[in-house]
């Protein structure tokens, strides 16, 4: 992790490395029982999240995903930027910084991450909620030979406008380390627990939702 002093503020940089899979209901004991007997099983985390873009939705285009997440009493706003998706596996950008409000500000971010055609502040004035993904996270914390991986079970739904769509996905992060050992871990676990990539991202889903749900309304 790097941290980027920006403005009085600090950002941290982060390489996310991370995969992802969709699982079924009745595969979670399984799951469950693989993870309490090989990892450390951390506190579960209630997670609240807005996703933003101008209503031409030039970051989306840009490929630059925005959000603010609550939980507990802590507040954070992320940008992801585009990177590597091959199956399930993951490899971008992410930047994150604590916030209090309710509206994120791209200003607060380093400047050099927008290409010079992108004005922060003036689409900051333009952003606009798009969609909303609220879901419940269990988490495990797997430490081996000096790699780190953390196992998140989120359960909860994408809302927009009046549609939902369920989420119950398996993401594995490596916090530090091998990323080999994060690919050695998904093949002893598939052995025990029936997985399909998820080559989606909730913001991708999310943004689809939204486009359906427009449609329904005959934007």
């Amino acid at each position: 992790m790097e941290s980027i002093k920006q403005r009085g503020a600090i950002v941290t940089r982060d390489q996310e490395v991370e995969l992802k899979f969709l699982i079924d209901s009745k595969e979670i004991q399984a799951l469950q029982e693989y993870l309490d007997v090989r990892a450390k099983r951390l506190e579960p985390l209630h997670l609240q999240n807005i996703y933003f873009d101008t209503p031409d939705e030039i970051l989306s285009e840009e490929r630059i995903g925005l959000r603010i997440r609550r939980w507990n009493d802590q507040c954070e706003q992320t940008i992801k930027l585009a990177g590597i998706q091959q199956g399930a596996m993951s490899q971008r950008p992410e930047y994150n910084q604590p916030c209090d409000s309710d509206r994120p500000d791209l200003t607060k971010f380093p400047a050099e991450i927008f290409d010079e055609h992108l004005d922060p502040k003036a689409l900051t004035e333009r952003l606009e909620p798009m969609f909303h993904v609220n879901f419940l996270r269990h988490r495990w914390l797997c430490e081996s030979e000096g790699t780190a991986i953390e196992v998140a079970l989120d359960k909860g739904h994408i809302l927009s406008g009046d549609l939902q769509e369920e989420i119950l996905e398996l993401e594995l992060e490596l916090v530090s380390g091998d990323v080999s050992e994060i690919e050695r871990m998904v093949s002893d676990l598939e052995q025990s627990v029936v997985l399909s990539p998820g080559t989606h991202s909730k913001a991708q889903r999310g943004f689809a939702l939204r486009a359906k749900a427009q449609r329904g309304r005959g934007c």
